[in-house]
């Protein structure tokens, strides 16, 4: 049963995630808004996951993801129930922590896979 709950919250988060996107109005591709993209919004996004086994209690999950994306240059840093949210530019990014499951879930997501890819890691690693 518990690998079910896990996925289940894995995929709560992905369309969190991708709902605080297609909501953001700092993914808006530049320009002005003409024929080839007349909604105004990317049409390319690219996200880049991660995950850690964690032993640490929630809260200790949540300073140290605070931390983590502090350090990567994420700004605007906030706590939300059991995730950290943060932006990098036009790049949002964002750590679960799932103590239950004792699992902490990274991602981010914008428009370069490789950018994505590699702010992802920064967070991890300083996780």
């Amino acid at each position: 049963m518990r690998p079910i709950k896990l996925i289940a919250s894995v995929f709560l988060f992905l369309s969190t995630l991708l709902c605080l996107l297609w909501i953001s109005p700092s993914l808006a591709v530049e320009g002005d808004g003409s024929a080839d993209n007349p909604s105004g919004s990317a049409n390319n996004i690219s996200i880049a996951t991660a995950w850690k086994t964690v032993s640490a209690d929630e809260t200790s999950c949540l300073d140290r993801a605070s931390t983590a994306l502090q350090n990567a240059g994420f700004n605007n840093v906030e706590v939300v129930s059991q995730s950290v949210f943060g932006d990098y530019g036009q790049y949002k990014g964002t750590v679960r922590c799932a103590t239950s499951e004792k699992v902490a879930f990274f991602a981010v997501a914008g428009a370069n896979a490789d950018t994505t890819f590699r702010r992802v890691n920064e967070i991890f690693e300083g996780f």
